[in-house]
């Protein structure tokens, strides 16, 4: 650089000594040279900008996780993972990239307030555990059925009155828990799941005779039932095979 530059001849004494101050710093500038950093040997400020954009990266990085791997209300994109747990979490509607997922098996949904079931839950072809209890559901979509896969199914504390037909296409469900909504009938089609082993009605008002004939129909299967008072210690399991 030096080499490029022509030097004026008679200077005045004081721009000459300014002159040589500034070359002998330039000097020393090429002379900080630091291994691997190539282009900005020498440059200081080149390296604060470096270190600046190093930081602005880092820090845009760990906003990006952030806020994509965290949930937040609404309908939050997650990752399907075989478990999804997303009770107490104020849901509504399923979270984008869970609808249709083949890797969803177990899906907990309770404690949500919800008051009709999100209807992406009938897109889990998967799934096989289902908690949806402690909401404020009055009825279940028929799709419900369609999940062929489902062996345990809780909607305990919930307002239900009735249960869809569809449910019938529940053939591989064994445990379903019906605890303490507002059921006071059973649906003939309970007698004909085939897999079901334990089904729950305490809390219910079911008439005695309806669970007398449900008992008579499937002998091996467990049935507890109570009243709306009932506590735990005072429900009753009708089971004749034991």
């Amino acid at each position: 650089m030096k080499d490029r530059m022509e030097k004026p001849n008679n200077l005045p004494p004081r721009l000459a000594s300014r002159r040589a101050a500034w070359e002998a710093r330039m000097s020393e500038m090429q002379h900080r040279q630091r291994p691997g950093l190539p282009g900005m040997r020498g440059r200081p400020g080149s390296v604060r900008s470096l270190r600046l954009l190093l930081f602005v990266l880092l820090a845009g990085g760990i906003a990006f996780y952030y806020y994509t791997g965290k949930q937040a209300p609404g309908q939050p994109a997650v990752t399907p993972r075989s478990t999804m747990n997303l009770a107490y979490s104020q849901l509504q509607a399923l979270p984008e990239g869970l609808a249709g997922s083949e890797v969803v098996q177990k899906l907990l949904i309770s404690n949500n307030g919800l008051q009709a079931l999100p209807a992406d839950v009938c897109r889990l072809p998967r799934l096989r555990y289902l908690d949806a209890s402690v909401n404020n559901l009055t009825e279940l979509p028929a799709c419900l059925g369609g999940l062929v896969e489902l062996e345990v199914l809780h909607l305990a504390h919930n307002q239900l009155t009735e249960l869809p037909a569809g449910l019938a296409g529940l053939h591989r469900l064994q445990n379903l828990n019906l605890s303490f909504n507002q059921l006071r009938n059973l649906p003939l089609f309970l007698a004909e799941l085939p897999a079901l082993r334990q089904l729950n009605l305490e809390g219910n008002e079911v008439p005695p005779a309806e669970v007398e004939a449900l008992r008579q129909q499937r002998p091996q299967l467990q049935v507890i039932t109570g009243t709306p008072s009932s506590s735990l210690s005072g429900a009753s399991v009708v089971n004749p095979s034991r």
